[in-house]
């Protein structure tokens, strides 16, 4: 991560707006404004043959009487041109000290005064020129603090400037400010569009280097610091003798820093200081740019040297506090604890609401420096005898300077002392705050560990509780765990899982589990394919059963666990149809005494209903009952109970057992609605059975009652119909009889 305190991060570039070399246009000594004399233009260019205003003031005007000049007027005529160059020589002195209060820094005064010259129809167009592009740069003057928010004003002064003459030779500085300012805005295709102008009308300009430069800042500010370094290193390399490659090579060394990479860094930063050894003079942040890159170099002493000649210089300017932070880090470094705590101390003193101050708390809470701090060394920290304790520093930085680059730290810091004080839920809070707050900061890995790790303490025991509703409740009201669920432990996860499951989330925990499922066996992929397996099973995912066994067909296996992957094997073929492979597996499950009895049971079934569709009517009457006597006693499926009895009543129909053909058939006809089809044919079977038992009556009176009870079903008609044919017998036995 980078780091809290770092040069780079308390030092912004001030090159394109303090620096001399890079100063925008109004800002005084360099030529990059309008203001500033263009370079000379290309012979072949229609600006180089433009006279600059003050050349167009004093020309001298042509010859009278030449080649298609007027002949000259009597001399009574000259005193209008006598009054035209007073007033020529007044609109100079009035432009005159316009510029002049612009260089004192009287910037609303010069406006007024360029803005009441403009209004004159008296300026030639060398002075109405001139007043333009001196109108446009007092305005951006006035508004250079946040020139956005006068973005308007400046653009339209400088595109009025622009249009009064194509051929101007301040154009190439105008385009070059309404490039840089539309790139402030975040105007890319604009920007792109002057500077764009700009290479190709005027490629000889001298500020074309300055593209390159604005770009780098362009890219800088936005935090995408390859880009930034590459604008940079285009200018250094394509215009190495430009005046601006001190500010460029500036910004590639901080650009650099920020990218990590501290060695190129300190090569651009040791050609800075050899090429120009006194710019830190004009640039006293150059001093804490190269301190902070020794820092990271781990070249502690002569960054030393850097930071105390930057405050030194200047004890109150802007940055001190952090420089008096990073002083007493490096002397920390150098296991110098007394000077640490004393340049620590001073920056509280001094500064105890900024950056450096607080950062400065926190190292003497802490006394240490933890800038990328994990848990273990966070916990080595919290080892060492502290005072109060750190947790009321890191709650004031986060609740007074929520925005502070030092926050996310203490708020990450926050979130590990509680773990360490074996607050877990606080932790995990804490850290759920964090991902909230700054979810983009390079310490949010080192949240998403606290978080995995106070889940992981918490649901230990609550899992031996069986307290499955507040483990899911934890899961799904911290995201953050599913972000880092893979820092969490294999059985947090498997926890959390089962408890998806428990509270009616098949789908969650499934999706939880199956991760686990790999080639290579594990105690944590055991536990998540029988738990994958489960549901499945409960959710009739017949296929996918199959799939998933067959992902581990060359797992070991334990007596009780290759009972259940057969048993799910044996389930999902059966629903499949596959009856071949099915059976197989029922007839070794159903031998297996040590199955659980829920299991047997349903093996048992499968068993009875393979001997039924092979018409072995005793195996059907043995497995049948066997079956029907464990469902009853695990109290499972009254379906497959019902199933039972109505092979019963056909395997003991078959073998002559009549009386146990007809109680199987009282039971099974309990089972049934008396409206239905089924109950019918039982009733109708049962009155067969009663025939072939000779008990004429009985079945005599069950077919009557089906006749007049059901009169218009199959089953009604079958019994009035069997009724008349017997009636028919009887008579004709009679009829035998008697004769």
């Amino acid at each position: 991560m980078s780091p809290v305190f770092s040069g780079p991060q308390a030092v912004r570039s001030q090159v394109s707006r303090e620096s001399p070399p890079a100063v925008p246009p109004g800002d005084g000594s360099v030529a990059v404004a309008p203001a500033a004399p263009a370079a000379p233009a290309a012979p072949d260019d229609p600006a180089a043959t433009v006279p600059a205003s003050g050349q167009a003031a004093s020309a001298e005007p042509p010859a009278s009487g030449g080649p298609g000049q007027p002949e000259a007027e009597p001399s009574g005529t000259e005193e209008p041109v006598s009054e035209l160059t007073q007033i020529e020589s007044e609109n100079d002195g009035m432009l005159m000290a316009a510029q002049a209060k612009r260089l004192a820094g009287e910037h609303a005064e010069a406006l007024e005064m360029l803005k009441a010259l403009k209004e004159r129809t008296t300026l030639t167009p060398e002075q109405r020129e001139e007043t333009l592009y001196n109108l446009a740069e007092t305005v951006y003057d006035i508004s250079k603090t946040d020139p956005l928010a006068h973005f308007d004003a400046i653009q339209g002064a400088f595109q009025e400037a622009l249009n009064f003459n194509a051929k101007s030779s301040r154009i190439p500085g105008a385009l070059l400010v309404l490039g840089m300012l539309n790139l402030k805005a975040g105007n890319i295709p604009e920007a792109t569009a002057y500077f764009n102008i700009l290479r190709k009308r005027y490629p000889n300009d001298e500020n074309i280097p300055l593209i390159h430069f604005y770009w780098g800042e362009h890219y800088f500010d936005k935090g995408d610091y390859q880009k930034a370094a590459k604008e940079y290193q285009e200018l250094i390399q394509r215009y190495p003798e430009s005046r601006f490659v001190r500010e460029a090579s500036m910004g590639m060394a901080k650009a650099l820093v920020r990218l990590g990479q501290y060695k190129e860094a300190w090569q651009i930063a040791d050609y800075i200081e050899k090429r120009w050894p006194r710019y830190y003079i004009e640039f006293p942040p150059l001093l804490r740019i190269n301190g902070e890159i020794a820092y990271r170099l781990g070249d502690f002493t002569r960054s030393k040297d850097y930071y105390l000649t930057s405050y030194n210089i200047d004890p109150n300017a802007e940055g001190s506090d952090l420089v008096l932070a990073r002083l007493g880090d490096i002397a920390t470094h150098l296991e110098r604890p007394r000077e640490a705590m004393e340049f620590y101390e001073l920056a509280v003193a001094r500064f105890p609401d900024k950056e450096g101050g607080l950062i400065s708390k926190m190292r003497l809470a802490e006394r240490g420096v933890y800038d990328d701090p994990s848990i273990s060394d966070m916990f080595s920290a919290f080892d060492k005898p502290i005072q109060g304790g750190p947790e009321a520093i890191y709650a004031q930085i986060v609740r007074d300077h929520p925005k502070s680059p030092l926050a996310p730290l203490a708020q990450l810091k926050l979130a590990m002392w509680q773990l360490y004080k074996d607050r877990h839920l606080q932790a995990l809070e804490s850290a759920t705050t964090f991902e909230k707050m700054f979810p983009d900061n390079p310490l949010a890995q080192r949240a998403g560990e606290v978080a995995a790790t106070a889940f992981d303490r918490m649901v230990e025991p609550m899992l031996r509780n069986q307290q499955y509703a507040q483990i899911a409740e934890l899961w799904r009201e911290h995201p953050l765990l599913e972000k880092h669920r893979s820092i969490i432990s294999d059985k947090g996860q498997l926890a959390a899982a089962l408890s998806l499951l428990r509270t009616g989330n098949p789908g969650e925990s499934l999706r939880l589990a199956l991760p686990f499922v790999q080639p290579v066996q594990t105690e944590p992929g055991v536990n998540a394919l029988l738990l994958a397996l489960h549901i499945y099973q409960e959710g009739s995912a017949w296929r996918e059963i199959l799939s998933l066994l067959d992902k581990v067909r060359d797992w070991k296996f334990t007596m009780d666990q290759r009972q259940r992957l057969e048993f799910a094997a044996a389930q999902a073929l059966e629903h499949l149809g596959d009856t071949v492979r099915s059976r197989p597996l029922w007839t070794r499950l159903a031998a297996d005494f040590s199955l659980p009895s829920p299991r047997r049971a349903i093996a048992m079934y499968y068993q009875a209903k393979e001997a039924k569709a092979k018409n072995d009517a005793e195996k059907t009457l043995v497995f049948a009952q066997e079956a029907m006597n464990l469902l009853r006693e695990s109290d499972l499926d009254p379906d497959k109970v019902a199933d039972c009895l109505n092979m019963l009543v056909d395997a003991a129909k078959s073998l002559g057992q009549y009386p146990q053909a007809l109680d199987y058939a009282e039971q099974y006809g309990k089972t049934l609605p008396e409206n239905g089809p089924d109950f019918a044919a039982n009733r109708f079977r049962m009155a067969a059975i009663y025939r072939e038992m000779g008990e004429t009556a009985k079945w005599r009176a069950t077919l009557e009652q089906m006749r007049d009870t059901m009169p218009g079903t199959l089953y009604g008609r079958m019994a009035a119909s069997e009724l008349s044919a017997r009636a028919l017998e009887d008579r004709a036995d009679a009829l035998t009889r008697g004769n």
